[in-house]
């Protein structure tokens, strides 16, 4: 019936205007209606699915690794070589599917989210992949040793230094030249320390000092979403509709084309089929 109100249509014209292709939708009207509806009859059959599957709570927690101590140097540990650890590094097998990552674009934190049936389970699986970046951050062996003897010598200097400028006895009758050296002593102590500190940030990796956020309790469950899948199968089903539609109208239009005749009697007797 349908190939038969399509076949109104002018053949030899390769043009479609607006009233053909009002003319071929209505023709078509059931496939434009069945289609969407069985795409959204399997969204609800996955919606209801996933509704069975196991309760998920997700625990929240942010941690600095990117030290903010020398900001003209490459950090000791940087979010990127973290975060890739943490989803696909081998550190982390234990992890896998139970723990992500993900980067804050603003403040370049490593945001994790942790996956468990309570939110027990799901706070204590954050805490142990903190634990665990504490490890993998920190040096150790030789890395460890070198850091430690240059810490020890920085500070050997550092207590030298202040040793000299207690030497010191700065007044109003003091000349500019002992002046002048007592400065530059202040800014050598000072450039020690800066020195120390980001040793000793380098020996001691990401610590709880670098927690921003601690691993959250969560209240209630992953929330099912329900509106994407369902608009999902809707949209699938009409596209898949509109590309059979006009497929087979394309098709139709060949074969009512005399030009095309013999090629397609061709084509069958070479597939074998019927003519």
């Amino acid at each position: 019936m349908e190939n038969e109100k399509n076949s109104h249509l002018d053949a030899n014209n390769n043009e479609i205007d607006l009233m053909d292709l009002l003319l071929i939708i209505s023709n078509n009207i059931k496939t434009l209606l069945f289609l969407p509806a069985l795409g959204a009859i399997c969204a609800t059959a996955f919606i209801f699915w996933q509704a069975q599957k196991p309760t998920i709570f997700v625990s929240k927690a942010s941690v600095s690794v990117e030290s903010s101590i020398a900001k003209d140097e490459a950090p000791k540990a940087r979010a990127e070589v973290v975060i890739s650890a943490i989803n696909s590094g081998d550190a982390f097998a234990d992890f896998k599917g139970a723990v992500t990552a993900s980067l804050g674009r603003a403040d370049r934190l490593v945001n994790l989210s942790a996956s468990a049936e309570s939110p027990e389970k799901a706070r204590a699986l954050n805490h142990s992949a903190l634990e665990k970046i504490y490890s993998i951050t920190a040096p150790s062996g030789a890395e460890a040793a070198r850091l430690q003897k240059l810490l020890t010598a920085e500070q050997q200097r550092l207590i030298e230094i202040h040793q000299i400028i207690s030497q010191y006895e700065i007044s109003s009758e003091t000349d500019a030249k002992n002046i002048r050296a007592y400065g530059e002593l202040l800014q050598v102590a000072n450039s020690r320390e800066y020195s120390i500190a980001k040793i000793e940030h380098q020996l001691s990796g990401v610590s709880p000092s670098n927690i921003v956020l601690a691993p959250t309790l969560p209240e209630s469950s992953q929330p099912i979403k329900k509106f994407i899948p369902l608009l999902l199968g809707v949209t699938v089903g009409g596209l898949f509709a509109f590309l059979w539609i006009f497929t087979r109208y394309g098709f139709q239009l060949l074969r009512q084309d005399p030009r095309n005749q013999a090629k397609i009697a061709l084509l069958k007797a070479n597939l074998g089929l019927k003519q």
